[in-house]
């Protein structure tokens, strides 16, 4: 039976997210070599205040993905197919073995301080609960102006769908949108409006940024933000991970191909379970676990079932 792993993106951080890994040696060492490669002790990011800082949560969704994994591939758990829900494609990069896990933490250091900077004040984004994307699409589009732009961003499931852009365009589509059926509609704690035109200007300075990093070819099967589409070239990955950040995020659509696929095991890294949720409501012939909820040799035990 095919598994996979789902790196999740931001908005699944929590404080103390890396001291709350589980105490294994190579976990603890990944963590190390994080601060090394950055200069700096990145447990220091940590605190809740400091996760306030999008570049700090990227560094530490980044740094927990790939330290959770590489205690799986350690104990000889490899998945047939990753994938990583926005920053978190990062994750699967370096887990398919694209990127290097230095090349990918400075490149996802870059990224979240470029998105910082871009829109340092008044943009971010909502989350519209019980409406599909059509019905969301003509809510944006009625309230979408030059000085207040507003987008569709992430389709997470067929009813639980993000929207960028400025913060006042936002609370209008927020008030339509809860006017017009919707049953939540609220901001996320992310400053940035992520997935959108308005960061194609970051979109174009990781491409540039990444035409030094050494590539290869996946050695796991990578299903893609941008397309959702089973990548095999380590070039379209590379694509898939600069243009993605512009770009709404097709995460229903990815679960649908890896369940098309055969994937019936999907298994989130920590440092949540947004993903496990989402992937447990959609279908009801799988299984999916959450490492952040789930005793590790528990995880082993099903890993090794699904063989």
């Amino acid at each position: 039976m095919e598994t996979a792993f789902l790196f999740p993106g931001q908005g699944s951080q929590i404080p103390n997210l890396l001291d709350d890994l589980p105490h294994e040696n190579i976990i603890k060492q990944t963590v190390d070599e994080a601060s090394e490669i950055l200069g700096y002790d990145i447990r220091l990011l940590q605190s809740k205040k400091k996760l306030e800082s999008t570049k700090n949560v990227q560094i530490c969704l980044l740094v927990s993905g790939v330290a959770v994994y590489r205690y799986f591939l350690d104990t000889a758990h490899i998945p047939t197919f990753v994938a990583g829900h926005s920053v978190g494609a990062f994750g699967a990069a370096v887990a398919s073995e694209v990127l290097s896990f230095e090349d990918a933490l400075n490149t996802v250091a870059l990224r979240g301080q470029l998105m910082e900077q871009i829109h340092p004040e008044g943009y971010g984004m909502i989350v519209v609960l019980g409406m599909d994307h059509r019905q969301l699409q003509k809510i944006i589009d009625k309230n979408y102006t030059n000085e207040n732009p507003v987008y569709l961003a992430n389709i997470n499931s067929q009813t639980q769908i993000t929207v960028s852009g400025s913060r006042e365009g936002l609370e209008k589509v927020i008030e339509d949108a809860r006017e017009n059926g919707a049953n939540c509609a609220n901001f996320l704690s992310v400053n940035t409006p992520s997935h959108s035109p308005l960061l194609s200007t970051v979109s174009e300075q990781l491409k540039k940024e990444m035409k030094g990093v050494t590539i290869s070819d996946p050695k796991i099967k990578y299903v893609s933000n941008y397309n959702a589409r089973v990548l095999y070239d380590g070039h379209d990955v590379i694509k898939d991970l600069y243009l993605s950040i512009a770009s709404s995020v097709q995460w229903d659509d990815v679960t649908s191909i890896l369940y098309e696929n055969g994937v019936r095991y999907f298994q989130e890294i920590p440092p949540n379970n947004v993903l496990t949720k989402l992937i447990n409501n959609k279908y009801s012939d799988i299984r999916a676990l959450a490492v952040s909820e789930t005793n590790l040799d528990d995880c082993k035990y099903v890993l090794e079932k699904m063989k």
